[in-house]
Parts: C-alpha cells; sequence; structure tokens
C-alpha cells in the first residue's frame, strides 16, 4: 500500500539538497515516540507495482523509498519495482528502520539508509544490531537524537560495532539542539576514518514542518 508518491528535495541523508522523487509506503513495525510521519502507519491505497513506477516522472534520478517501514512490503510488488526503477538508470535509497533485514537489496544503484533507533524512541530494544556490519561505504546509518541518554547510547553503538558506512546524526526537531550535537561532535574522540555528519531537516527549514508532500 503507497501513502504517497511526490517529488521534492532531499531534506536529509547523503543527498540531501537533490531533487528527488519519494515513494511513502503505508504500514510501520515500530511506534517512536517522535515519529513525524504517523499518517504512514495506515490508510493509503493499493497500487501495483507498475503503478507506483508509472507514477515517477520520466526524468526523475533519484528515488527514496519511505515509509513507514518499505521493507514490510510485499516483495513480489517491491523487488520487480525496484529493478524496474535501476534498469532505468535511477538511484535508490532504502530508508529503513533497523529492525528488518535488508542484505537482498546491497547491490550497485541502492543505497541503504538505516536507523539505529535511540532510547528516547522507545524502540532500541527492536534493532537488529547484526545488520549494523553489512551496511557498506555507501550506505547511511543514522541516529536521531533525543536527549542526553540517547548520546551516551549512540557512542557506545559505534565504538562497539566500529561501523565503515557513513554515519549521520539528526536531532529529534524540537527537542534536542542541533549545536548540542555539534559541539558533541567537536568532542568526541571518533576513529581514524569514521566518516560522520550532523544533519537537519532541510525540508523543515525550507517549509512547515507539518507540510506534507513537498
Amino acid at each position: 500500500r503507497v501513502c504517497e508518491v511526490f517529488t521534492s528535495v532531499e531534506g536529509e541523508g547523503i543527498r540531501a539538497g537533490k531533487v528527488c522523487t519519494f515513494i511513502r509506503f503505508v504500514g510501520c513495525n515500530l511506534r517512536c515516540e517522535w515519529c513525524d510521519t504517523t499518517y504512514s502507519y495506515d490508510g493509503g491505497k493499493d497500487m501495483c507495482q507498475q503503478e507506483i513506477f508509472d507514477a515517477v516522472p520520466a526524468n526523475a534520478r533519484l528515488v527514496t523509498l519511505t515509509g513507514g517501514e518499505p521493507l514490510l512490503q510485499d516483495a513480489e510488488e517491491l523487488d520487480p519495482l525496484v529493478d524496474s526503477l535501476i534498469s532505468r538508470g535511477i538511484e535508490v535509497n532504502f530508508e529503513t528502520n533497523g529492525s528488518q533485514d535488508f542484505t537482498r537489496f546491497l547491490r550497485d544503484g541502492i543505497i541503504i539508509t538505516a536507523d539505529y533507533k535511540l532510547p528516547s524512541s522507545g524502540m532500541t530494544d527492536k534493532m537488529d544490531t547484526s545488520l549494523i556490519k553489512k551496511l557498506r561505504p555507501v550506505d547511511v546509518l543514522k541516529f536521531v537524537v533525543g536527549s542526553e541518554d540517547d548520546i551516551r547510547e549512540m557512542e557506545s553503538v559505534i565504538e562497539r560495532y566500529s561501523p565503515t558506512c557513513h554515519i549521520f546524526v539528526s536531532p529529534v526537531f524540537g527537542s534536542m539542539e542541533p549545536s548540542r550535537l555539534a559541539e558533541w561532535m567537536k568532542a568526541y574522540d571518533f576513529k581514524e576514518g569514521t566518516d560522520i555528519r550532523l544533519q537537519v531537516q532541510l525540508h523543515k527549514v525550507i517549509w512547515s514542518p507539518e507540510k506534507r508532500g513537498v
């Protein structure tokens, strides 16, 4: 089921600032305390993979599959959609919540952006930590930070798993000041080669935080 398909400026992640088409699927197995897309939990409409593919603009070069949790979709529909997008020369980004196996999509033309849910989300115990080591240098491990406890847990995860992918650190909008995370990054002793970046949600700066489909 699909919540919405729209084209906008990518607000976060490795492609932030670039024009991108978003396919937002319905359904999520987590219930994060600070979730800003609760409208994707249910509703939407049934669309087959061809209908979704046809809804992507002809000039699209970047597509982000998000939700909800895109990896909960029926593989018999999701996998052919991804194949069709890649065949059209489109780079696909999966935004996934860190609890679902993404390994079948670890291939050329696809970027995995996987969350690690910190304590303020209430979902840390749902994380599949075995997936962290599977992320490639082109992929992203994302931490959404809402408290000092989150910062301590984030440090622990980085030290324990030594991710070789990009690491993005994002404040919970309205709960954590970006400046606090900037100061943490300045003070923290990262291992050599660690690629960690502060990000804010650009779309919430450009438009109203509540505005959808932009």
